[in-house]
């Protein structure tokens, strides 16, 4: 981020000129895939990613990635980082095939096949790639707080919420404050219904 920029955007002038990109740019990367992204395409000097995307990345973008803590984050006294699963593999209990469904469970992470496909896209298997090798030091030495509760029933339209509420403030139609007392209220309302 340049040092000493004061200027503002029009409107509600919350975004530093030139720091961030512009809403529509920022929306369109949001909405697209791991590739079209701003550090994908060399166009981020930082983003936030889940470390096990780092091999991904760097495949993408062609540069030499490295995984930094956020600021502050060694400091706190409770961390924001925390471990998170990738994925949640269960088996419905109304399933006709439980048998076969936990045998394709413990495939996908047991077995070496998997990993070698999944890589470190849903965990860290034992044989790593030189990135991989970074991201599972990462998270070696990364200070982490509690993690979150699984998502509840009802919140499923979450990152639709979310994506709405932000899109209001980059287009300042909404102030943070606003969008977030909406985003709470919307969701509360998603999860009552469940």
């Amino acid at each position: 981020m340049p040092g000493g920029c004061r200027t503002t955007t029009p409107g509600r002038g919350r975004r530093p000129q030139g720091v961030t990109p512009s809403p529509s740019v920022t929306i369109e990367r949001a909405g697209g895939s791991l590739d079209q992204s701003g550090t994908a395409m060399n166009a981020s000097v930082f983003a936030t990613w889940w470390s096990t995307q780092l091999s991904s990345l760097t495949t993408a973008s062609g540069a030499r990635l490295k995984l930094l803590r956020l600021p502050g984050e060694s400091q706190a006294k409770s961390p924001g980082a925390y471990f998170k699963s990738s994925m949640y593999w269960s088996i419905s209990a109304r399933s006709k095939h439980p048998a076969e469904a936990a045998l394709f469970v413990d495939f996908l992470a047991n077995s070496q096949e998997a990993a070698d496909i999944l890589l470190t896209d849903r965990g860290v298997p034992a044989k790593l790639t030189e990135t991989d090798k970074a991201a599972a030091e990462y998270l070696d030495t990364a200070k982490v707080g509690q993690a979150p509760r699984v998502t509840p029933n009802g919140a499923s339209d979450l990152e639709a919420i979310i994506k709405r509420h932000t899109e209001e403030v980059l287009f300042d139609r909404e102030t943070p404050e606003q969008a977030a007392r909406s985003f709470i209220t919307e969701l509360q309302a998603e999860i009552d219904g469940a």
